[in-house]
């Protein structure tokens, strides 16, 4: 289940639908997302940066799996950046984003020979992110759970469940915005505007 903020909940229309927006409450509970990088898919290591000193905000979307309706992307305009945990679809999708805000996209398990990486490091306000689409927080598998170490991330941003997710674990804020389009269980179609403001990390989970 999605957990709610403690005082803070904001509703506003969409193409006529009413969007929430929620601040998960504890470092624990579950998102996901994805990005896009522009180099080939072997190389893993590349890294996107924007400097600190103001607020940055962060939309963090996963698992469309193809074109989704207009007012996903409306739910984009004014952000910083973009992160997109990838199952994207088309490859015109990335271009879309990068047209409202520099993106971090990275491969999902059905995006075939898309030319994004299946990794990605992008450092935003000041805070080091690690996007990838498949990542099992409480099972870490030891190659990545040792890349982790070495990257020291903020954040990590993943996909794959279509479920939201957000848990502090080891002092990394593991985060999976839903699916954009496609939810799984009793979940939403979601997606996260994460902000970065002197130094403090606060995501809204917004749900369509």
């Amino acid at each position: 289940m999605v957990v709610r903020p403690e005082n803070l909940v904001q509703h506003w229309t969409v193409h006529g639908s009413v969007c929430r927006g929620d601040e998960m409450e504890r470092g624990a509970r579950r998102h996901r997302a994805g990005t896009r990088n522009r180099r080939r898919r072997g190389d893993r290591n590349s890294t996107r940066t924007q400097p600190r000193g103001r607020m940055t905000t962060v939309g963090i979307l996963s698992d469309n799996h193809g074109d989704w309706p207009p007012h996903i992307i409306e739910s984009l305009a004014g952000v910083d950046a973009i992160i997109h945990a990838g199952d994207i679809g088309p490859y015109r999708l990335v271009l879309d984003m990068e047209a409202i805000a520099p993106t971090t996209a990275v491969l999902g398990n059905t995006d075939g020979d898309m030319p994004l990486d299946e990794a990605a490091v992008t450092t935003l306000g000041g805070k080091k992110f690690f996007v990838q689409h498949i990542v099992e927080p409480h099972r870490l598998q030891t190659p990545l759970h040792e890349r982790l170490k070495r990257i020291t991330p903020d954040v990590v941003v993943f996909g794959h469940t279509h479920q939201p997710f957000y848990e502090t674990l080891g002092g990394i804020l593991f985060l999976n915005p839903g699916s954009v389009t496609q939810p799984r269980g009793d979940y939403r179609p979601s997606m996260v505007h994460l902000t970065i403001d002197n130094g403090k990390i606060t995501p809204k989970f917004i749900e369509f």
